[in-house]
C-alpha cells in the first residue's frame, strides 16, 4: 500500500527535510525499504547492538526524522547507523548541521518581546526539546522528560515557599536514596511526581531567582531519576534524564549540577556494554562535565576518579594512573556539603576503591586487595551504596589471584550490604559469579551462587 502525502498546508512534506532527512532517505531507498521496513530494522538492530529489549521505533518516527526535521535521540542513531549502513561520522555531521535548523523551527515568534535572559533561557531549552523529540521511554512516564522542557520554555508563577519547599524535598529524596531505604523501582514514581509538580509550577509568570532556584531543582531530580533509571539498568531512559538535569544546570547556572550529571551519564555508557564505542562516549561525557567552570574542588576529583577507571576499562594504563593522580587532593579532607556527599559519595575511602578499581581492570590483583582494604578500613558501615561494590570487587580481586575462599567471602559481605534492592549490585555480584565460574563446583562458589539467586528471588 503506497503511504498518504500529508496536506499541503502543513511543513511536512514528500520531501525529506534537511541533512539528516536527506541522509535518511537516501539510505532507505537504496535498501528498497519503505517506512514501516525501516523502523522494523533500526528496532532489530537496537535489541541486537544495543540489548534494548521492547524498542519503539515507528513508521511514524522515521517519518518525523525524514519530513519533520525531527533529530533522533542518540540511543537511536546508533541503531540507524547500523540498520541503514550509514557511517556514524556522516550522520554526526548531518545532525551537527541540521540541529540549527531544527531550532529555528520551534523558535518562538519574533513578534514576541522577550527581555535578553529569558531569549537565551528560552533558545537554550527549545535546543533540548528538538535534541529529545520523538523520544519515548519504556515502562515509565514516557513524555515526562518532554513535558518538563516545555514548561522551563514557558513562563510561570510559583511563591517563594513553594520553591523553597521543592529545594529542600530534592535534597531529602537524595539522602533517601543513599540511604537505600526504598528500591529504585520504587522510589522512582515518588520522584516523576516531585518532576510533575514543578513542571506544573511552570505555567505562570516568575521572578528570574526563582524561576533559576526552580529549574536547579528540577535538575536535581531530574538527575537523581537518571541515576535510579542506571540503577535498574534502564540505561537508555537514565542517559535522557541526565541530559535534562545537564540542560537545567546551563539554563539556571549551576555548573556543579550539570557537571555531576555529566559525571553520572558516564556510568550510564560505561556500564550499558564495556564496548570501547561506549567507553569513548563515557569518556566524553567526563571531559564534558571537566569543562564546566567554577564547579567545587571536591567534584572536579571525583570526576578525575571517574576518568582513571574509564582508562582502566579501556587499557590505558599511563592515562588512567595519570588520572588518578589528579584524583587526589586535600580537599578530600575538607567536610563535605551535603549536596555533593548525596551526588558523588567521594571521599578519601572512595578514592582508595577506585584506585583498586583500576588496579583490578589493569590485571594487578595484589595492588587492587592493598587499595580496597584501605577503602573498607575507611569506609562508615552507613555508606550503603559504596560498601557492595568495593567487596565485590575485592572478591574479584582474589578470584584473579586463585584465593578462591577469600574471594566467596568478601561475595557474602558485598551481598549481605547490598540486600535486594541495587539491581545495579547484584549485577556486580553477577561478575564475581562469572570470574569464580572455574571453580563452581567449589562449595563457597555453589553456597554463594544461591545465595544470589534466592536474593533475586525475594525482589
Amino acid at each position: 500500500m503506497s503511504e498518504r502525502s500529508p496536506a499541503k498546508h502543513t511543513r511536512i512534506g514528500t520531501e525529506p527535510f534537511g541533512p539528516v532527512g536527506h541522509l535518511i532517505a537516501d539510505a532507505r531507498r537504496a535498501l528498497q525499504y519503505s517506512l514501516a521496513d525501516t523502523a522494523r530494522a533500526i528496532n532489530k538492530a537496537a535489541r541486537e547492538t544495543e540489548g534494548v529489549r521492547n524498542p519503539t521505533c515507528s513508521a511514524s518516527t522515521v517519518r518525523k526524522w525524514i519530513h519533520d526535521g525531527v533529530i533522533p535521540q542518540p540511543a537511536s542513531q546508533r541503531s540507524i547507523s547500523v540498520a541503514l549502513h550509514i557511517p556514524r561520522e556522516h550522520l554526526d555531521a548531518a545532525i551537527d548541521e541540521q540541529r540549527p535548523r531544527s531550532i529555528q523551527q520551534v523558535a518562538p515568534s519574533s513578534e514576541t518581546s522577550y527581555d535578553p535572559d529569558d531569549m537565551k533561557r528560552r533558545q537554550f531549552m527549545e535546543r533540548a526539546l528538538v535534541m529529545l523529540g520523538g523520544a519515548s521511554t519504556a515502562d515509565l512516564n514516557s513524555d515526562l522528560p518532554i513535558r518538563l522542557l516545555r514548561a522551563l520554555t514557558r513562563p510561570s508563577t510559583v511563591d517563594p515557599e513553594t520553591a523553597n519547599y521543592l529545594d529542600r524535598r530534592v535534597s531529602e529524596c537524595w539522602q533517601t536514596w543513599s540511604a537505600q531505604i526504598l528500591p529504585s523501582a520504587a522510589f522512582l514514581p515518588f520522584v516523576q511526581d516531585d518532576l510533575h509538580r514543578i513542571s506544573t509550577l511552570l505555567e505562570g509568570s516568575l521572578p528570574t531567582g526563582i524561576r533559576n532556584q526552580l529549574t536547579a531543582t528540577a535538575g536535581g531530580f531530574a538527575m537523581l531519576a537518571g541515576v535510579l533509571l542506571w540503577d535498574m539498568r534502564s540505561y537508555g531512559d537514565s542517559r535522557q534524564y541526565l541530559r535534562l538535569a545537564t540542560t537545567a544546570s546551563l539554563v539556571s547556572n549551576r555548573p556543579t549540577l550539570g557537571a555531576v550529571a555529566h559525571g553520572w551519564m558516564s556510568f550510564a555508557w560505561s556500564y550499558d556494554a564495556e564496548s570501547r564505542e561506549t567507553l569513548t562516549e563515557a569518556l566524553l561525557s567526563v571531559k564534558a562535565a571537566q569543562s564546566f567552570p567554577s564547579v567545587s574542588s571536591r567534584v572536579r576529583l571525583w570526576l578525575a576518579a571517574v576518568e582513571a577507571e574509564i582508562h582502566a576499562k579501556l587499557g590505558d594504563h599511563r592515562a588512567c594512573l595519570d588520572a588518578l593522580h589528579r584524583a587526589e587532593g586535600s580537599a578530600l579532607l575538607d567536610s563535605t556539603s551535603g549536596q555533593e556527599e548525596y551526588w558523588t559519595h567521594y571521599d578519601v575511602a572512595l578514592l582508595a576503591g577506585y584506585k583498586g578499581s583500576c588496579y583490578l581492570r589493569l590485571s594487578k590483583p595484589h595492588e587492587a586487595q592493598t587499595a580496597l582494604t584501605e577503602a573498607l578500613k575507611l569506609s562508615s558501615p552507613q555508606r550503603r551504596r559504596v560498601l557492595p561494590n568495593l567487596f565485590a570487587d575485592l572478591g574479584r580481586a582474589y578470584a584473579m589471584d586463585g584465593h578462591i575462599e577469600e574471594a566467596c567471602e568478601a561475595g557474602s559481605k558485598a551481598l549481605e550490604s547490598a540486600g535486594s534492592r541495587s539491581v545495579a549490585h547484584l549485577r556486580r555480584l553477577d561478575i564475581l559469579m562469572d570470574d569464580l565460574e572455574p571453580w563452581k563446583d567449589a562449595a563457597g562458589v555453589r553456597s554463594l551462587r544461591e545465595r544470589l539467586i534466592a536474593t533475586r528471588e525475594r525482589r
